[in-house]
């Protein structure tokens, strides 16, 4: 009689104990799976803020990028009008230099004999000729120089700009690497598994 009490008490006893070890077990996974969703809210909240962080970044690098771009733009207007101005400034020159010697030529012509002065006067209608033939090979020069210049320009232009696509494709796909880096290190562990709820008796 007294072994039968004795096996009902550790029967009771260790039924109490199953059921104090599931709901151990039902408490710790409550808790894992809260400690869980708050890992992952904060997760999703730094990704959103890199995410807002890589938006200003790119904005503010094309933001520079368009202020460069117009700083380059003024510099090159300002750089054309300067050499324009001083090309012309020093067409006007030589042609005033060349009128007044030609201008001197012609007057010693004139002055030395006058059986000469028919031939004076051809020789000044020869020269203007040539003095504009001159200047028109001076101007073609010039148009062919500024041509080639802006040309270059362009070209360097251009340049630059597809440097500046092909930095920022880089920059984007390192930053890409490293986010997927970043979430195969942080992927979460396998679902919790309780204890087994089997208890050898005796134990």
């Amino acid at each position: 009689m007294q072994l039968k009490k004795k096996e009902e008490l550790i029967k009771e006893k260790q039924k109490k104990e199953r059921k104090s070890k599931k709901e151990d077990a039902i408490a710790s996974y409550e808790a894992w799976k809260e400690k869980k969703a708050e890992s992952l809210k904060a997760k999703a909240k730094e990704r959103q803020n890199m995410v807002r962080k890589e938006q200003r970044e790119r904005e503010e690098k094309e933001e520079k990028r368009q202020s460069a771009k117009q700083v380059f733009e003024n510099w090159k207007c300002e750089h054309d009008q300067l050499l324009k101005d001083k090309n012309r400034k020093q067409k006007l020159a030589e042609s005033k230099q060349k009128l007044q010697k030609q201008e001197k030529e012609e007057e010693r012509q004139r002055d030395s004999k006058s059986a000469f002065s028919d031939w004076c006067d051809k020789k000044k209608d020869v020269l203007h000729e040539k003095f504009k033939r001159e200047l028109e090979e001076i101007k073609m020069k010039a148009e062919e120089e500024q041509y080639m210049k802006e040309d270059r320009e362009k070209m360097a232009l251009e340049t630059y700009e597809n440097w500046l696509i092909r930095k920022d494709r880089e920059e984007r796909r390192r930053k890409d690497e490293r986010r997927i880096q970043a979430i195969l290190r942080d992927s979460p562990p396998p679902p919790w598994s309780p204890p087994n709820k089997t208890i050898p008796f005796g134990k």
